[in-house]
């Protein structure tokens, strides 16, 4: 070794020394279309698997509307407490990144994908204790992808609705002039078809590439899939999340009579306590400054432990 060599690993052993950082952090392949990071803490007996929400978040929990970390500050923080972690990029991530876009992807294959991110901690033979966390759209994912092998499952301000119950409900709270018309959409969707017959003013949502995804996802509702899970369960809601009230994550705990159900007061959508109003709860969307709710910590910690 080197004198530069000695001094570059003195310098990076200080460091972590200094803030904290008692884990090794690697990125790894779980398919041809999914990447993604272990972080590995010594002597560490369990491992958890992170599954991020809707739309191509990455693996640290951010897309190009938003960047707040929320899946990278989780993973750290669990690593405080010796827990290990998977995450990973959502396969429509790797997609933009290359510019060539499948629309033939359906929400199966975030099934798939999620299934194959348990694999390989599997393959991995270093930990006793397996956990999946899914956030959000992941929490349905994460429900799908279990097997028996799974200690524990953790649904993060998870719906419990269908989604096309979900559009129905965000439809007729924005524009309730097109409700009916959605209503009509979201049946046709039901039967596996697809259909040119929306208003203009909701292509965004069921543009005829959009539609087929939508079928896929709408095969499945969490309350139904949940109480197929003899996997010990944690339902965690926050009370100031914006998107999914506190009235489906009790939706959820009644359909699992296995389950347990932690409220954290201030927690929002994405894992971080909020003190002020509205727009402070919005700002944290795209701010990575916010720390995640200790709240969440110490429920999962307790969970897990």
């Amino acid at each position: 070794m080197t004198k530069l060599q000695f001094s570059c690993l003195f310098f990076l052993l200080i460091s972590s020394s200094l803030t904290g950082q008692n884990y090794t952090s690697q990125d790894v392949t779980i398919n041809i279309q999914v990447d993604g990071t272990v972080i590995t803490v010594p002597g560490s007996a369990s491992i958890a698997i992170l599954i991020g929400g809707s739309g191509p978040i990455d693996r640290n929990g951010n897309q190009n509307f938003s960047k707040n970390n929320y899946l990278k500050k989780l993973a750290i923080r669990l690593a405080d407490l010796s827990i290990s972690s998977l995450r990973y990029d959502k396969r429509t991530v790797k997609q933009l990144q290359s510019g060539i876009i499948d629309n033939d992807t359906s929400f199966d294959d975030f099934i798939t994908d999620a299934k194959d991110a348990i694999s390989y901690v599997k393959n991995m033979n270093q930990f006793e204790h397996i956990y999946v966390i899914g956030h959000s759209q992941g929490s349905l994912v994460g429900m799908l992808a279990l097997d028996p092998d799974i200690e524990g499952f953790i649904s993060l301000n998870g719906p419990a609705k269908n989604i096309g119950e979900t559009i129905i409900d965000q439809v007729s709270k924005s524009i309730p002039e097109y409700t009916a018309a959605t209503e009509a959409v979201i049946a046709q969707l039901k039967t596996g078809k697809t259909t040119n017959n929306y208003p203009q003013a909701l292509a965004a949502a069921f543009n005829i590439e959009t539609q087929p995804f939508l079928i896929s996802w709408m095969a499945y509702t969490p309350t139904e899939v949940i109480k197929t899970i003899e996997t010990k369960t944690l339902i965690i809601q926050g009370l100031k999340d914006l998107q999914i009230p506190r009235a489906e994550a009790e939706e959820l705990h009644r359909a699992n009579n296995n389950s347990d159900l932690a409220t954290i007061k201030n927690m929002n959508h994405v894992l971080v306590d909020i003190a002020g109003d509205e727009l402070e709860n919005y700002k944290s969307y795209n701010d990575t400054s916010f720390k995640i709710s200790e709240g969440l910590i110490e429920a999962i910690s307790a969970f897990i432990k």
